[in-house]
């Protein structure tokens, strides 16, 4: 009778534990963007409705709601349409996508919303999705949807009291979601996160990318771990970030088809099957303009400076994330502070090696690379012992008769620049490879 009793106590425990599963795993809104200057004809509609993974198949777990925005022409005010029913048994889905097909504008923007937060009649069918939320600003209108959740307490201390209302009104105009507070219950989370992004966005005086990922890294080393995954578009082009902190519904894909000429982007590949769609890594945000391959941004990692005017691609010194050059050498930092005593992030592309700079931040300069060979092994270390010693008593280094190793161009080599040597040697191309540079004298 006891094992009876224990056998069937199991049962009902790993049953709970996989029901607990099956609702987690279905606990997540669905997204869909795509950008091009010519859809291939049918495309839309094989995303949206007659694919496997369409927003339309996918609608029958996904259930409160849909909303679509699409933009004509680059920089045109988008069209907005939304409903309650769930997709797969809504005729006016079918006939916005249908509309949509015959348009083929160059971005649209689709959601379908599982609602936790804000207005939310879970499976009532009688709120439209509010996703996507729009903003207009500085000339555009600017689109977002989000899957996942943020917390709200820590948006708003974020966003600030003045933002939040000069920014309103709030749920996009769906009835029994529109607000004028940004405190009132009805709010929903995901438009709290647009607007924080949008706020940092024009602190980063427009710079979209600058913004997102300084909004996004506040919200990191705020402590925040729930979902931060969206989409975001101005009309031009189109924005996807992934975090998320459980991989079976915090995922996002992306298809670039150079042939068909057109990027697009997902929470799951609509035909089912990978195909040529790519997963977005954790804490990526890929950028995704008309014509170009995408661009694929660590935000963790990224210092605010494009890879092609950074004098050190590979190493962060730019304003938003910068590397300790003094004090704990190497170690990522915003602040000074970050470096210990007396140490400097260098944050601004300081180049001081050699005086006169070389072109190589301080950052990733590898002084002891001597032959330019993206490493500083034992031959450079052959180079630096022939000068060092040189003073000015002794063979002093000159402009005209320079020193291998004279890295502070004080006219010696001494234990100072030995210091320096000491910090790079052992870099190589497999452990912190030395920036490409021109062999010269220091």
């Amino acid at each position: 009778m006891l094992k009876t009793t224990i056998k069937f106590f199991s049962i009902v425990f790993l049953a709970l534990i996989l029901l607990s599963f099956s609702v987690t795993d279905s606990r997540a809104c669905r997204m869909y963007g795509v950008i091009s200057d010519n859809l291939p004809d049918g495309m839309l509609e094989s995303h949206l409705i007659t694919d496997p993974n369409s927003l339309s198949v996918l609608s029958s777990i996904h259930t409160d709601g849909w909303g679509i925005a699409y933009y004509p022409v680059y920089g045109d005010t988008p069209t907005i349409e939304r409903g309650a029913i769930r997709a797969l048994n809504e005729p006016a889905y079918t006939a916005a996508v249908d509309g949509i097909n015959v348009v083929e504008p160059n971005i649209t923007l689709a959601h379908i919303r599982l609602c936790s937060s804000g207005c939310c009649d879970h499976g009532g069918d009688s709120i439209p999705d509010p996703h996507p939320f729009y903003r207009t600003k500085n000339g555009k209108t600017w689109t977002f949807m989000h899957n996942g959740g943020v917390d709200y307490n820590r948006l708003y201390a974020l966003i600030g009291g003045e933002y939040l209302n000069a920014n309103g009104p709030y749920g996009s105009g769906v009835t029994g979601c529109t607000t004028t507070d940004p405190y009132d219950p009805l709010v929903i989370d995901s438009e709290l996160y647009f607007l924080h992004i949008l706020k940092n966005i024009e602190e980063n005086d427009w710079d979209v990318v600058n913004g997102i990922a300084e909004a996004v890294m506040e919200l990191i080393n705020d402590g925040e771990t729930g979902g931060m995954i969206f989409i975001l578009s101005d009309g031009d082009s189109l924005w996807a970030f992934l975090r998320g902190s459980i991989p079976s519904y915090h995922t996002l894909n992306y298809d670039y088809n150079a042939t068909e000429g057109y990027s697009a982007v997902a929470s799951e590949y609509p035909s089912g099957t990978q195909g040529n769609w790519q997963p977005i890594n954790n804490n990526e945000l890929v950028v995704f303009t008309a014509q170009n391959p995408p661009v694929i941004i660590d935000v963790t990692s990224y210092d605010g400076i494009p890879d092609g005017q950074d004098n050190c691609p590979l190493t962060p010194n730019g304003p938003l994330l910068g590397t300790c050059t003094t004090g704990t050498i190497g170690a990522t930092c915003t602040g000074d502070e970050g470096c210990g005593t007396g140490g400097f992030c260098s944050m601004n592309q300081e180049d001081t090696y050699p005086l006169q700079g070389n072109g190589i931040g301080d950052a990733c300069e590898c002084e002891g690379n001597f032959d330019c060979d993206q490493d500083c092994d034992g031959s450079d270390a052959a180079t630096f012992k022939i000068d060092f010693g040189s003073s000015t008593y002794n063979n002093p280094c000159q402009s005209v008769d320079a020193c291998n190793g004279d890295f502070d161009c004080d006219g010696d080599c001494d234990g100072t620049d030995a210091a320096l040597f000491k910090q790079d040697f052992g870099r190589s191309q497999f452990n912190n490879s030395c920036p490409l540079c021109t062999p010269a004298p220091w």
